[in-house]
C-alpha cells in the first residue's frame, strides 16, 4: 500500500521555526531502555550519498539526527543538515519511515536496547553543494562527511540507502526493522540464549575498543563492563 503526504499551506516555512534554546532532544528513557524520534538527510550527488563517519565506529550513518521538542520533523532535518554540512537545504520530500529496535554501541548508551524511530528525507542539492562537517557525536567523536558508493564495503546505516533510493519516486516506505540479536550463524538459527550471549561479546569487544581509543576512562569501562555483565547474566 502506498502512503501519501498532505503537505501544509506553507511547506516553504519548513526549518523557518526558531526551537527555543535548551529545547530537550525527543529522546527518553523507557524502563531499561530509551525512545528515540530522529531525522536522516538523503543528499544525493550523482549514484552516491552522503553519510557520516567517526574514528570510533567502522560504519557510515545518515546525516542527521534528533528532533528537539518543538519542530517537525522536517524543520529538524533542516537545522541537522546546516549543523553538520554548513549549508542549508531545502526538502524535497519524505521517502522513508523506519522504525527500528536495536542495541545501543555509543559509549553512553552501550548496552541499552533502543527503540528509534527514523524520518529519511530526500534533500534539494545544488550544483555547488559544498559541505564542510563542523559536528561531534555526543560522546564528543569528531565527525566526518564522505560520498559513499552503494557498493561500499564498509557498513551502511540505514542499509536501504545502498538500493532503494529514488528522488523521482514521491510515495514514502515504511519499514520495520529489529537488529536487537544476530538471527542466523553458519549453524543455521540460534537460541535466545546464544544470541544473548554473542551479544554480550560483541559489546564487550566495543567496550575493549572505546577503551584502547581513549573514549572512555578505565573506570567507565569497569563500571559499564560490570553493568553489562548483570544485564546479560553474563560471568567476567
Amino acid at each position: 500500500m502506498k502512503n501519501e503526504t498532505v503537505l501544509g499551506p506553507d511547506k516553504e516555512a519548513a526549518g523557518r521555526h526558531s526551537v527555543p534554546s535548551g529545547a530537550p532532544d525527543m529522546c527518553v528513557s523507557c524502563g531499561n531502555g530509551m525512545i528515540n524520534i530522529r531525522v536522516g538527510a538523503i543528499i544525493l550527488k550523482g549514484d552516491r550519498f552522503l553519510m557520516v563517519r567517526n574514528d570510533l565506529m567502522d560504519y557510515y550513518y545518515s546525516v542527521g539526527g534528533r528532533i528537539k521538542f518543538g519542530e517537525t520533523s522536517e524543520e529538524a532535518v533542516v537545522r541537522e543538515v546546516q549543523e553538520e554540512t554548513g549549508v542549508r537545504l531545502k526538502v524535497d520530500h519524505l521517502g522513508f519511515i523506519e522504525e527500528n529496535y536495536f542495541i545501543a554501541d555509543v559509549p553512553s548508551k552501550l548496552g541499552k536496547e533502543i527503540y528509534e524511530i527514523g524520518y529519511y528525507y530526500y534533500m534539494e542539492v545544488p550544483d555547488d553543494f559544498e559541505p564542510l562537517c563542523r559536528s561531534v557525536t555526543e560522546d564528543g567523536q569528531t565527525e566526518y562527511l564522505e560520498w559513499v558508493s552503494p557498493d561500499e564495503k564498509r557498513t551502511v546505516f540505514p542499509e536501504f540507502f545502498r538500493t532503494d533510493l529514488d528522488i523521482h519516486d514521491k510515495t514514502i516506505r515504511h519499514t520495520v526493522k529489529d537488529d536487537r540479536f544476530l538471527k542466523q550463524s553458519d549453524d543455521g538459527l540460534l537460541s535466545h540464549e546464544e544470541k544473548k550471549h554473542r551479544l554480550f561479546l560483541k559489546q564487550k569487544a566495543l567496550l575493549e575498543q572505546f577503551l584502547k581509543k581513549g573514549a572512555i576512562s578505565q573506570a567507565q569501562h569497569d563500571k559499564s563492563l560490570h553493568d553489562l555483565t548483570e544485564k546479560m547474566g553474563e560471568t567476567f
